[in-house]
């Protein structure tokens, strides 16, 4: 049987008013775990944009941005990351552990592992902040400035290769891309309040 991973497009607004629309993508097609667009997710390192990557612990992502880095095929405004706080209490690890279908152990060495090699990575690159969350981590994603973003969503139990990618483009879909665009901007805001030791929800 043919694996197959789903990818959700964006509809214009003047077409099925606006509703997304689904169609199974070959898995052959598929891009490892990130994404199903691995062209998208190299242009949008060498656009100059302002891009906000969330994610949990994608070590796929790392590898690929750590060698467009070493090669020189970066070219940001700025790179802004969100990744899962290795310092969560453990009542929350063993909630998304069980969540995703991932070994406590393995997902919290995967955590920790990701967030150390972020943390390199600002060191060594100027235009690169990373920030910390700790609430329950439900998708993944690239933001391209204010022109487009790719999702990958956490649906319960559900192995990499079969999750559910969305690409939407601001100018096909406006809603639905400051739908997601508001929420992670939302959640770095509140990493940012976190950072600073000031009130907020911690993120």
């Amino acid at each position: 049987m043919c694996t197959r991973k789903w990818v959700v497009r964006s509809s214009p607004a003047d077409s099925h008013r606006g509703r997304l629309l689904a169609a199974p993508l070959p898995a052959e097609r598929g891009r490892r775990h990130r994404s199903t667009n691995q062209a998208w997710f190299r242009e949008t390192l060498q656009s100059g944009q302002d891009v906000l990557l969330v994610s949990i612990a994608s070590e796929h992502t790392l590898t690929d941005l750590e060698g467009y880095l070493r090669s020189g095929d970066v070219t940001l405004g700025r790179l802004r990351v969100l990744t899962f706080d290795p310092t969560t209490p453990d009542v929350v690890f063993d909630s998304v552990s069980r969540h995703l279908g991932e070994p406590l152990v393995r997902l919290k060495e995967q955590i920790c592992r990701a967030h150390q090699r972020w943390r390199q990575i600002e060191q060594e690159h100027s235009f690169v902040k990373v920030l910390t969350y700790s609430s329950a981590p439900t998708l993944q994603a690239v933001f391209r400035g204010d022109e487009a973003c790719d999702v990958e969503f956490f649906t319960y139990s559900t192995p990499p290769s079969e999750r559910a990618s969305l690409f939407v483009q601001k100018g096909r879909n406006p809603v639905a891309f400051r739908l997601f665009k508001n929420a992670c901007e939302s959640l770095w805001n509140e990493a940012e309040k976190k950072t600073r030791g000031g009130p907020g929800v911690r993120p």
